[in-house]
């Protein structure tokens, strides 16, 4: 832990200050309007400690959404509910299928790595995805920021977001819901609870399905993919218009509670998930686009950069603000379309093109090239992906590049998009004993098997020579189980506290087919994965005076990697001839939490907390893929670990106070928080088994400092407003980045003649001490998040058959801004603000709702995820070298839609 005496003694400064508050707040009391319950706002009971507390009381910045706020709100899965939550963002690169929950600016890579913050079912960690849950059976969502190792165990890095399902009730109630909106998108759930034995044993049950048809199709061609013939025998050469980014989703969930005593209980949870998605969307940025560190030597319209340090080792940058909704050309880019020497004209015929890149079966005068088939100036952004190649698969060339199997040339055709299916199972016992203490005992076990096949490099190129990038199918299992049991003193003493332990396991094996590529037609063996993770943990809590309290949380963890590629070192003569790729990782940990309260009324609390959060060590699994050069992996393992991350550690600095003023109309909340990051992760491209691959690498340390602010007030009986804001200023403060000094020279060793200095594999070497990235931006997060809202009811009467009937009418309407993050660690490329506004309408009454909605109203379509990655085929650099290219992941459109909610029962 470094020395931050400056932000620490702010922060204490800031605590002292809040103090002041109080007087001001007892003021107010007294000139509210007492008494006035429909003005007052609504107590949420939290569970962020491990036992109930109201939010306004916890100690700790979390965000929490009842399920009768979400249905208001209109939010239907995980990331409507990161939106309305200040420092709480999610980021989208290969659709529904990795989770990269980001809390506080503390985000993760964007591939092969775990999350810094992680999601819970009922305090269970889920290690899959939970990018397919919709909110049907939730009954609250707490969002906890900041480590929180101490509660909720691994991979709680940067904070927690627990979904809390739905408990049986003793009453017989139920719900019915069902809705249809633009881009074919339509749901329908319910559920029911009630007694099967009075007092004794209740249930749960719940189901919904849901569909979206999405709001793009694909852009292929005919002969728009390049064949090479010294790799394909046949590919499919049609075009493709097929939807992009659709979803459908099925839910069931089932849960019993067994109450043997009145100090005993028993439940059990089954739930099941069925995902089936189309391809993901896919936007391209063109090559065309790229405006600056350009290799270029004064092609026509371009300038001379030759003498530049950077000129040998830059692919070529985009610097500024992206503009997601059309494609905008650099004219100095040689890639430019508009540029001569790009444009290679119609076909005319095998004989006259360049040998290993003629389309065989093409008429001659068909237009062909790259510069004939983009989209020009100013057009919409497209996706061009192979999607033909999974329709109908490949067959490669005779002998497949020195296979000696026939069927490993051949990739069998298979339908592109995701599939998940995910099982869990949970057992909770709960007792009961010597008057007020508890023991709860948890059982868990997850099953999640998923398939995706994608176009990996989203363009219209085809792998070449063997390999094996682009065109990808892979297949996953993963089986975790956990059990943890603990026990609390009764929470109404003096001196309170918790002791428990927990165990967990996870296996997982990973399947990949590439094509084409010696032997890898087929799927390969798969890449295992084990970790085991046990914990002991516990806390004290101290009521020093009637308004001071002292609490310490701590957990000590020991985890456990093993990994294995299934294959072996199988070089004649190399040093690890014959020796199995197999890596292991142990890290031990000891995450405190301490934390010091004030609460002075029952309106104002005060906290101050220092807490620290690690985050265990990882493999760098492309090393330990079936389609990596072992002997190389093994190699670099031996000479000191370019294959593992370090753990990542942080300490959090927190202040922050929870009031409520004018008899609970208005409330407030406001934290400030600083962190300091050590080891932060973070992407590279690099080669791998010769391939070029993203990897993550350690960065130096990194902090954030920032705050939350979170208000509501009721103006009236009938309006009431909400305003939010994050802050979450992340900086680099000591990182020599590899991509920033080979993209802009900044941090190349050079030469007397300012030439960078190459290595004997002729790589530039990089000097380990320019820390090059100090003072830029922690990527994939805004700095500034506003959420505003505005919430209008009034009784309405209506004479309907029968009767008149007096309803209540409500409007809503909720506006998001998200100010500009970055892409990466080179703070280049940009992405715009981006503002998401909605408004809702409807009739309600005790039995039944209607609401008609639109969604992003301005129809902003600022991408949640931006991916580079250099291109390997097609046009290059006068060097030699692929230029870079970005697909980014757009947001939905503007959509309308028609709701129904039907409640019955109790």
């Amino acid at each position: 832990m470094r020395s931050h005496t400056n932000q620490i003694a702010g922060l204490v400064a800031f605590a002292a200050a809040l103090t002041l508050g109080n007087a001001a707040n007892a003021v107010a009391q007294e000139v509210a309007e007492a008494g006035n319950s429909k003005l007052s706002a609504e107590e949420i009971v939290v569970t962020a400690r491990r036992r109930d507390e109201s939010l306004q009381e916890v100690p700790l910045s979390v965000t929490a959404f009842t399920a009768d706020k979400l249905e208001e709100l209109g939010a239907f899965d995980n990331d409507d509910v990161a939106l309305l939550t200040p420092n709480f963002n999610t980021i989208n690169r290969v659709g529904r299928r990795a989770d990269q929950p980001t809390i506080r600016g503390q985000s993760a890579p964007a591939t092969a790595a775990g999350a810094n913050a992680s999601y819970f079912i009922d305090g269970v960690f889920v290690s899959g995805s939970i990018k397919s849950m919709t909110l049907g059976p939730v009954e609250r969502v707490e969002i906890l920021r900041g480590p929180q190792s101490a509660q909720f165990g691994r991979a709680t890095f940067s904070g927690a977001i627990n979904y809390i399902t739905k408990r049986p009730t003793n009453e017989f109630s139920g719900q019915f819901k069902s809705s249809v909106a633009s881009h074919d998108s339509a749901t329908v759930s319910g559920w029911a609870s009630g007694p099967l034995v009075q007092d004794r044993l209740l249930y749960f049950v719940g189901a919904s399905w849901d569909t979206y048809g999405g709001e793009y199709r694909n852009g292929l061609k005919d002969y728009q993919a390049p064949i090479h013939l010294a790799a394909l025998l046949t590919a499919p050469q049609r075009g493709d218009n097929s939807r992009l980014g659709g979803t459908e989703t099925k839910d069931v969930s089932l849960t019993l509670t067994w109450i043997p005593s009145d100090s005993s209980q028993l439940t059990f949870k089954s739930s099941y998930n069925e995902g089936d998605d189309d391809h993901y969307v896919s936007l391209l940025q063109e090559t065309g686009e790229l405006n600056c560190y350009l290799p270029t030597v004064g092609n026509p319209g371009t300038a001379d950069n030759s003498g530049e340090t950077w000129y040998t080792t830059s692919a070529g940058a985009f610097c500024g603000t992206f503009n997601p909704d059309r494609v905008s050309y650099n004219p100095s880019n040689p890639f430019n379309p508009s540029n001569p020497s790009f444009n290679v004209g119609t076909y005319p015929g095998p004989e006259a093109y360049e040998p290993g890149w003629a389309f065989p079966f093409l008429p001659p005068g068909t237009p062909i090239g790259i510069a004939n088939t983009l989209p020009p100036e100013g057009a919409p952004r497209q996706s061009r992906l192979n999607l033909p190649d999974f329709y109908d698969g490949i067959m490669g060339s005779p002998g497949c590049l020195g296979s000696t199997t026939p069927a490993d040339c051949i990739a069998a055709p298979g339908e592109p998009g995701t599939r998940r299916k995910t099982k869990r199972l949970f057992l909770e016992f709960a007792q009961d004993f010597l008057g007020d203490w508890s023991w709860i005992t948890r059982v868990a076990y997850n099953d999640d098997d998923f398939e995706q096949a994608f176009d990996l490099d989203r363009t219209e190129r085809r792998p070449i020579l063997g390999l094996g990038l682009f065109h990808m199918l892979e297949s996953s299992t993963r089986k975790d189980s956990s059990f943890e049991s603990r026990v609390e003193s009764p929470g109404n003493k003096a001196l309170r506290g918790s002791l428990g332990v927990n165990y967990f396991k996870l296996d997982r094996r990973t399947f990949q087919r590439r094509f084409p590529g010696p032997g890898q037609g087929q799927f390969q063996g798969p890449t295992e994965e084990t970790t085991k993770n046990i914990a002991v943990f516990g806390s004290l809590e101290y009521d020093l005076s009637d308004h001071w309290r002292l609490s310490g949380e701590a957990r000590w963890a020991k985890e456990d990697r093993d990994i294995n590629s299934g294959e072996a070192c199988d070089d004649v003569g190399d040093p690890f001839e014959g020796q199995q790729n197999i890596g292991t990782l142990s890290t031990e940990s000891l995450t405190p939490r301490f934390t010091v309260s004030y609460q002075p009324t029952d309106t104002a609390n005060y906290y101050a907390l220092l807490a620290k959060g690690e985050k265990p060590a990882e493999f760098v699994t492309p090393y330990y893929r079936s389609t990596a050069d072992q002997c190389e992996s093994l190699a670099i393992d031996a000479a000191g670990g370019a294959n593992t991350i370090l753990p990542e550690k942080a300490w959090t600095y927190e202040v922050g106070t929870k009031q409520t003023w004018m008899d609970r109309r208005l409330t407030t909340n406001l934290s400030l928080f600083f962190i300091d990051w050590e080891n932060q992760a973070v992407t590279r491209n690099t080669l791998v088994g010769g391939m070029l691959t993203q990897i993550n690498v350690n960065s130096g340390t990194s902090e954030v400092w920032g705050a939350e602010l979170e208000t509501s007030f009721n103006f009236t009986e009938n309006l009431s407003g909400q305003f939010a804001y994050g802050l979450a200023n992340g900086t680099f403060t000591n990182y020599n980045d590899e991509e920033l000094a080979r993209t802009t020279g900044v941090g190349l060793q050079l030469l007397p003649n300012g030439q960078p200095e190459l290595d004997a594999n002729g790589d530039p070497i990089y000097d380990e001490s320019a820390n090059n990235a100090r003072g830029l931006r922690l990527p994939n997060s805004p700095k500034h998040s506003f959420i505003f809202g505005l919430d209008y009811t009034n009784e309405i009467t209506l004479n309907l058959v029968g009767g008149a009937e007096n309803l209540d009418w409500f409007a809503r309407t909720n506006f998001v801004l998200e100010t500009s993050r970055y892409d990466a660690s080179n703070n280049l490329l940009k992405y715009p603000n981006r503002k998401l506004w909605g408004a809702r309408v409807g009739l309600t009454s005790p039995n039944w709702t209607v609401t008609a909605y639109v969604n992003n109203i301005l129809d902003d379509l600022t991408p949640n995820g931006i991916l580079s990655f250099p291109l390997v085929t097609g046009p290059t650099w006068a060097g030699g070298k692929g230029p870079t290219q970005f697909s980014t992941s757009p947001a939905f459109g503007r959509a309308y839609g028609l709701e129904l909610v039907y409640r019955f029962g109790d």
